[in-house]
């Protein structure tokens, strides 16, 4: 799952910076990063529920379903896996390379059996298959680069 979430950070990364925007409101304000620091960890998460002592603070002024609800994770829109797109082009290239043949967990012939029918499924099917297909990429990276 790192590895997915890599992909999904450096999207973020390039459309904010391509846009000028900040997608990830840090506290920048050092007394504040000082106070937080050293708060107890237990106050930080509550039953498994992250952000608690956030939450309490801001309750009275957020809607019941903002302070109760999920973390929500910045999902970069999936790759269009149609020949002729850089990125497609790069996961053929990883994907059917002597280094991903080498990670030990996936089996390089039915991968291949997969991208080869891409071009045969309809958009919301191939859009399924980007985070599988940039989390087996990633590792066949990883293969070659350090050696699972």
């Amino acid at each position: 799952m790192k590895s997915v979430f890599v992909n999904y950070v450096l999207a973020a990364e390039r459309l904010d910076m391509a846009h000028a925007v900040e997608v990830r409101l840090p506290f920048l304000d050092h007394k504040l990063f000082e106070f937080a620091k050293s708060i107890p960890v237990p106050m930080l998460a509550e039953n498994g529920r992250l952000k608690h002592l956030l939450r309490e603070a801001v309750k009275p002024y957020v809607r019941p379903e903002v302070y109760d609800g999920l973390k929500q994770p910045f999902i970069a829109p999936p790759t269009d896996l149609v020949a002729g797109n850089p990125m497609f082009e790069l996961l053929q290239d990883h994907l059917r390379s002597e280094s991903f043949a080498a990670v030990p967990f996936f089996d390089q012939k039915a991968v291949i059996k997969l991208l080869d029918g891409l071009p045969a499924m309809d958009a919301a099917s191939r859009a399924s298959m980007d985070p599988v297909l940039f989390m087996m990429a990633s590792y066949g990276i990883l293969q070659s680069k350090y050696g699972l």
